[in-house]
Formats: structure tokens, C-alpha cells, sequence
């Protein structure tokens, strides 16, 4: 269970410096990333971060490690709750508030700091 918990916090803290990082470098250039209110985001991350680690802790469970494979889907994952969670009042027009290029940007560095992170971890379990 402490296992899930520390998983639920890397997972929880690498999509918060994504999406301040993101956040920030999007303002820098004039666009809007397309976040709603602090308090909002921060449920969302929360829910999305914690399916993630149920993810990840259910590989290394199974497994003994997070394999490659597990990455990626973690990053669906995220895609599609952005996209579902992002949308915007009039759905039926297919407009969203976050477009799909900063939905894949986010997951793609989220995905780069979690397999870092988990790459890291790998090596200093091996020492």
C-alpha cells in the first residue's frame, strides 16, 4: 500500500511540473494551454495521477517492474481524461476548451518524466 502511495505522488507531482511547466511556456508564447481553475485542475490531476498509479503499482505487482508498455498506456489514460474532463459547454459542436495538441504535449512530457523517473528507479534498485 506505501508502495501505491509514493507511485500515487511521483505519478501526482511529475503531471503538476508538467502542467505548470506547460502552463508557463504557453503564456511566454501568448497561448492559452487551456486549463480551467487551480482547484479544478488539481481534482483532475488528482483522479488521473491516482489511475495511473493503480496502473504502474498494478505492473509491478504483477510483474516485479513498470515494462515499457505500461508508459504509454498511462499516457492514454491521461489523454483521454483531459479530453473528457476538458471539454467545452457546447459539446456538440466538437469545440473543447483544450485543444488536442496541448492534451498530447501534456502527456508526452508527463510520459518522459515518469519513464525517467522509473528508469532511475530501475538503476537504484539494480545497485
Amino acid at each position: 500500500m506505501i508502495q501505491l502511495l509514493v507511485i500515487w505522488f511521483v505519478t501526482a507531482v511529475s503531471l503538476a511540473v508538467t502542467l505548470g511547466l506547460l502552463s508557463w511556456i504557453y503564456n511566454a508564447f501568448g497561448g492559452d494551454l487551456g486549463l480551467t481553475s487551480w482547484r479544478r485542475e488539481t481534482v483532475i490531476a488528482a483522479v488521473i495521477s491516482l489511475f495511473q498509479a493503480l496502473l504502474l503499482w498494478g505492473a509491478l505487482s504483477l510483474v516485479g517492474r513498470a515494462g515499457g508498455k505500461i508508459f504509454p498506456v498511462a499516457g492514454v489514460i491521461l489523454m483521454l481524461a483531459y479530453k473528457l474532463t476538458h471539454l467545452s459547454g457546447d459539446a456538440f459542436e466538437g469545440t473543447y476548451d483544450m485543444d488536442n495538441s496541448a492534451i498530447v504535449v501534456i502527456a508526452a512530457v508527463q510520459f518522459a518524466i515518469l519513464f525517467l523517473a522509473g528508469m532511475l528507479l530501475t538503476i537504484h534498485s539494480a545497485h
